[in-house]
């Protein structure tokens, strides 16, 4: 891809991400808003220089769906209700736009000169063209951070307005505005249609993130030197001795020209084991059409699902699969991401992720956990409460599962009052008693531990637990807040079906303090316990996967 089209896309992209948050703008219902069609013209009309062309276009959207290769927002053009993040993001979009501006001008009037040729027209005109559209990024970067500092305000200012007289109303990570979410299971947010599906965002990510890789190391060739042999650090287009573009046949027939040469019955090196271990990992890879697909967007570590095996474990940490259901993962930002998943995703993916596990957590607590305590009157309600809770009794023994119940009953209990209020002046008496200082201990705790980190912390277990438990519970209970808030104050859900749910979740919250316990720090003892418990859950992992 040239520069000049990498340096009008960018341009592009964010022009677009800074005017899909501007304030009073009427909600879109297709992809693009009519004034792009200002900046996209025909390959052919080369009266004016354009932006991009119609057929650049239909070339990203093609490195998009194949390769991943997406134009990323550099400037912060979320809103946020974080004045640190806000002034952050406003500071960040100032600096760029004196860094950046100049190389846009440079590039896009190189391009211009090259559309137009070098005539003394094109000469002229040229320089105009690339100052014009500097001037223009710089515009928006201003813009975007000035946005950034309203909106923050704006937001600040109603989330009281919205606690006290709207019950019910919630802040919306992915169309970042306050809105009623939907209490109606299998219900999904309308921005979701216009998403691709997880799977491919999941496969974008992992391009995206083996392609940084990449570049960052050099170019490993792909012809095998005479007399060398594999390592496990090998490429295993390498280790075959095939480009990437080779067929099944010719991959199966160079594994079998090597296997001849390196099989230990036949090489006397004392080496031969390990390198015909690793060349037969190579073919297996390979010489399989779906791993050989995972091998290519991302490597080994596609392959071997390294980031899945990392979230098992956080997930095992705060309770098992059990609990995820209905709290969801924790630590979604974009670096945690990278560091558990291994994948490159950006902000808008990270907020349609979040968007459909809240959808999933409140399908699930209202259709596993809630309905039985809704029939608990009935003839087969006793017997479905008896079976929640022996669910309940056994997730307990799985790392912080004890610890989890007891924070989300107490969120499902103060959500539980917030809907019991009758009024603003009950609201303000129950968020400046317990939900308003409960918050402020949660993310003094987070921030007190994080200020702690040192580099002995990362070797100490107990210390990691911690900071594992401080740094995430508050996004439990956010997950647990929306979710409890969706079933009980949805105004779409008959007024019935809202008693019926509030009576059956504050049961159950009852239930969740009663099996729990308050997180008490980590120790030796709680630590032998903690391990204990996930050797045991990784066991019945295995046994449930064999079986």
């Amino acid at each position: 891809m040239s520069s000049g089209l990498t340096a009008r896309r960018l341009i592009l992209q964010q022009l677009t991400a800074v005017t899909q948050h501007i304030p009073l703008q009427a909600r879109r219902t297709s992809g693009k808003g009519w004034w792009l069609s200002s900046f996209v013209r025909p390959e052919g009309d080369r009266r004016v220089f354009t932006l991009i062309t119609e057929e650049e276009v239909a070339f990203l959207k093609r490195r998009c769906e194949e390769e991943g290769d997406e134009g990323r927002v550099i400037l912060s053009t979320r809103p946020t209700r974080n004045i640190v993040r806000a002034v952050g993001g406003a500071a960040l979009n100032i600096t760029l736009s004196f860094l950046v501006s100049p190389l846009l001008a440079l590039s896009v009037s190189l391009e211009a000169i090259r559309l137009r040729g070098l005539r003394p027209a094109a000469l002229v005109i040229a320089p105009g063209v690339g100052l014009f559209w500097g001037a223009v990024f710089m515009a928006i970067a201003w813009y975007a951070a000035v946005q950034q500092m309203l909106l923050c305000g704006v937001h600040t200012l109603r989330a009281p307005i919205f606690y006290l007289f709207c019950p019910g109303c919630c802040w919306n990570e992915l169309s970042c505005r306050y809105e009623y979410p939907s209490g109606v299971v299998g219900n999904s947010h309308p921005l979701l249609s216009l998403q691709a599906p997880p799977e491919k965002l999941f496969e974008r990510a992992m391009k995206r993130e083996t392609r940084r890789k990449r570049r960052g190391k050099r170019d490993v060739g792909y012809e095998r030197k005479g007399g060398t042999h594999p390592s496990e650090g090998d490429d295993y287009y390498a280790i075959l001795g095939v480009t990437r573009d080779a067929t099944p046949q010719q991959i199966k027939e160079a594994y079998n020209r090597l296997a001849l040469e390196i099989h230990p019955d036949r090489n006397p090196s004392q080496s031969a084991a390990s390198q015909f271990d690793v060349l037969t990992k190579a073919y297996r890879v390979l010489g399989n059409a779906e791993k050989r697909r995972k091998y290519d967007m991302g490597g080994r570590s596609g392959v071997e699902d390294i980031g899945k095996k990392k979230r098992g474990a956080v997930r095992a940490l705060f309770g098992g699969d059990a609990l995820y259901a209905i709290v969801g993962d924790v630590k979604t930002g974009s670096f945690s991401q990278r560091v558990i998943d291994g994948l490159d995703w950006t902000q808008e993916e990270l907020a349609i992720f979040r968007q459909r596990t809240l959808e999933r957590c409140r399908d699930e607590l209202l259709s596993v956990y809630l309905q039985p305590l809704r029939s608990e009157k009935d003839s087969k309600g006793a017997p479905a409460l008896q079976e929640l809770k022996g669910r309940l009794q056994r997730l307990l023994n799985t790392g912080l599962a004890r610890e989890v119940l007891h924070a989300v009953g107490h969120e499902y209990m103060r959500v539980v009052l917030y809907g019991k209020a009758s009024g603003p002046r009950e609201r303000m008496t129950l968020y400046l008693n317990e939900a308003g200082p409960h918050r402020m201990r949660r993310r003094l705790d987070k921030w007190r531990h994080l200020c702690r980190i040192r580099q002995h912390t990362l070797r100490d277990s107990a210390t990691m637990v911690d900071l594992a438990w401080y740094t995430s519970v508050e996004e439990l209970e956010s997950t647990a807040r929306w979710v409890a808030t969706s079933l009980l104050l949805d105004h779409q859900v008959p007024e019935e079906e809202r008693r019926q749910r509030l009576e059956a979740l504050q049961a159950l919250a009852e239930i969740f303090i009663t099996y729990g316990q308050s997180y008490k720090g980590a120790n030796k003892q709680t630590m032998d316990a903690l391990m204990n418990s996930l050797r045991d859950y990784y066991q019945q992992q295995k046994r449930g996967e064999g079986g």
